[in-house]
C-alpha cells in the first residue's frame, strides 16, 4: 500500500511530477519516496536538451559532458540515449509503483578504482586512465568525516583539464595510482579561504597518519588570476599574482588568508581557484613555498604559477 510522504519541490520539477505522477492517481501529492531530484519525461526530450546546451549556470559544455556520461560520440547519439531515460516513456509511471533507483552506482560499495580523462573534446589530448587507490580514497573520506568535514565522494569519476593536464606536465610516472580531491571553487556558497587552509591541515595530519604508503605528492592545481566566460575573459591581474605569490613565500598563512578573501574579486571568476594553493599551504602547516615559475600569459587566458613546499619532504610513520 503507497503511504503518503512529505514531499517538498518547486518550479518546473513539481509541475513536472504533478502532471506526470499525481494527475493520473487523483492526488495532489505523490504516494511515493521520490529519492531523485531530476526530471520525468519533457527534461529528457530533445527541445529540452537544446535549450540547456549552454546554460550560465555551468562552467562547462552540459551536453558534452552528458555525452561522455551515455558514451555518445554525436549529437544524434546523445540525444536519442536520453530520450529513453523519461520515465514516462519507459512506462514506469503507469505501474502501481515505482523501482526503487540508485543513480550514479554500481553493484559494489567502493571508492573509485580508476579515473579517465579528459573529460573536454577542446582539450585535444589523449584519453587515458590513471590508477586510483581505493584504500587511501576510503581512509582520507573516513577521516574527514570524523575531523567535522563533510566531503561526498564518487564511485565513478570522470576528470577534466584541472587535473589532466598537471598530472600530464608534471612528468609523473603514469602508473603512480592517484586520489583527486576536488574542490567547490565555482558555485556559492563557497566555503571561506580559511576553510581551505583548515583543510589542508588536516589532509597533511591524516596523509602523515597513513600507514598504507611510503610517499605522497600532493598536487594543487587551478590558475590564479583569470576570468572565465565573461567580458573580462583574457584579462590577467599581475599585480594580484605578484603580491599572493610574494605571500605564499614568506610562510604568513594569515596574510595569505586575509589579502586572499580580500582581493580575490579583482582577480575574476577563476581566480578562486585559489582555494587549491591555500588547502596545499595547510598541509605542511603554513610552510613557506618556493616560486618555481609565474607568468602572464593572456593568449591562455590565465596567470600561470608554480610554486613548491619549501619543505617536500616530510616524515611518514
Amino acid at each position: 500500500m503507497p503511504v503518503t510522504v512529505p514531499f517538498e519541490a518547486e518550479g518546473a520539477l513539481l509541475n513536472e511530477i504533478r502532471f506526470y505522477l499525481c494527475k493520473p492517481l487523483g492526488v495532489e501529492k505523490p504516494p511515493v519516496l521520490i529519492m531523485w531530484s531530476g526530471g520525468v519525461h519533457y527534461m529528457f526530450q530533445p527541445e529540452w536538451v537544446e535549450g540547456s546546451r549552454y546554460p550560465d549556470s555551468y562552467l562547462m559544455e552540459l551536453v558534452e559532458t552528458r555525452s561522455c556520461m551515455l558514451g555518445a560520440n554525436i549529437d544524434a547519439e546523445y540525444i536519442e540515449g536520453f530520450r529513453v531515460l523519461s520515465l514516462l516513456d519507459q512506462e514506469l509511471l503507469s505501474k502501481p509503483c515505482a523501482p526503487h533507483l540508485l543513480v550514479n552506482g554500481k553493484h559494489r560499495k567502493s571508492y573509485a578504482g580508476d579515473y579517465e580523462c579528459p573529460i573536454e573534446h577542446w582539450l585535444k589530448a589523449k584519453r587515458r586512465v590513471f590508477a586510483g587507490n581505493q584504500a587511501f580514497g576510503g581512509y582520507l573520506l573516513q577521516e574527514a568525516l570524523k575531523a567535522d568535514f563533510d566531503p561526498s565522494f564518487s564511485i565513478e569519476m570522470v576528470l577534466d583539464h584541472g587535473s589532466l593536464t598537471p598530472l600530464e606536465l608534471a612528468g609523473f610516472d603514469p602508473d603512480l595510482p592517484i586520489v583527486p580531491i576536488l574542490f567547490n571553487c565555482v558555485q556559492p556558497p563557497i566555503p571561506t579561504m580559511r576553510r581551505y587552509y583548515q583543510f589542508g591541515k588536516f589532509l597533511g595530519d591524516a596523509i602523515r597518519r597513513y600507514d598504507g604508503v611510503k610517499r605522497v605528492a600532493i598536487l594543487a592545481t587551478g590558475g590564479i588570476s583569470h576570468d572565465i566566460a565573461t567580458p573580462r575573459m583574457g584579462m590577467v591581474n599581475r599585480e594580484f599574482d605578484e603580491n599572493l605569490l610574494q605571500l605564499l613565500e614568506a610562510g604568513d598563512p594569515d596574510a595569505v588568508l586575509n589579502y586572499a578573501t580580500e582581493q580575490v574579486h579583482t582577480a575574476g571568476n577563476g581566480a578562486e581557484e585559489i582555494r587549491m594553493w591555500i588547502a596545499a599551504m595547510g598541509a605542511p602547516n603554513g610552510l613557506p613555498f618556493r616560486r618555481a615559475y609565474d607568468r602572464a600569459v593572456n593568449d591562455w587566458y590565465t596567470g600561470i604559477g608554480t610554486v613548491t613546499s619549501a619543505k617536500a619532504n616530510w616524515q611518514l610513520r
